[in-house]
């Protein structure tokens, strides 16, 4: 399984993260949220990137990210 790291892993990063949740429109989202990895959720590309995201969500989900059927 691959580590997760903190959504913002950059201390500089957190004033933004700050705002853009304080923002009125994020308490308006309905649903759970799930931290990711900025790394792969934003410069991932290609298959292998891909799968990582997939990785992701089969976590989140809790099912076989291998399950083909």
């Amino acid at each position: 399984m691959r580590r997760r790291g903190a959504a913002y892993p950059d201390p500089a990063v957190g004033a933004v993260k700050e705002k853009f949740e304080s923002n009125p429109l994020w308490g308006k989202l309905k649903g759970t949220r799930h931290d990711v990895d900025d790394t792969v959720w934003m410069s991932a590309v290609g298959m292998q990137g891909a799968h990582a995201l997939l990785d992701d969500v089969a976590e989140i989900f809790k099912v076989d990210p291998a399950k083909t059927s």
